[in-house]
């Protein structure tokens, strides 16, 4: 995951901050240009993950910086912890897991991956790492739900997941 550029809500608006230049640490002989900023009563400054603004929906759509920015402009009187459930929450609601065919997509980064457990998508990427798999498990669905088997010794189920009943309505 990447940094990408802080938003600030101050006097009634969020804006993305223009900051450049190479994360601290990254480099030992790097010059930095100074930034500052007085914080307000009622301000907010948001540091976030690319792995937020980039989760993808299962039509590929991005959460985005711009359905962050409304967030903070919907919920900047919030506390740090409680702004930062809303987003995780919303973030997870927008991308979503789903089932393709054979495939699941992973419903923070949008990452495909098939039956065998290589990864075959990754958007926005021009090449897949060879070493981007997860271990294949049985997976079955069941009213909507998925049910997916671990077994630490690397053990198949001994029986199917059983057919649930449908709630009226």
């Amino acid at each position: 995951a990447g940094q990408s550029q802080p938003l600030l809500w101050k006097r009634g608006r969020c804006e993305k901050l223009d900051l450049t230049g190479f994360p601290l640490g990254l480099f030992d002989e790097v010059s930095y240009t100074e930034w500052s900023t007085t914080l307000d009563p009622g301000d907010m400054l948001v540091f976030y993950s690319d792995g937020v603004t980039d989760a993808a929906n299962g039509r590929g759509e991005l959460y985005g910086t711009q359905r962050l920015a409304e967030m903070v402009t919907a919920h900047f009187a919030r506390t740090a912890g409680e702004f930062a459930d809303l987003v995780l929450a919303d973030v997870e609601r927008f991308a979503g897991g789903t089932v393709a065919g054979d495939d699941i997509r992973c419903p923070f980064h949008g990452w495909r991956f098939c039956a065998e457990g290589a990864c075959v998508e990754i958007p926005h990427a021009l090449k897949i790492p060879p070493q981007a798999r997860l271990r294949a498990r049985p997976v079955e669905e069941r009213g909507g739900l998925l049910f997916v088997h671990h077994d630490p010794t690397g053990e198949s189920p001994i029986a199917p997941v059983p057919e649930l009943p449908v709630a009226p309505g």
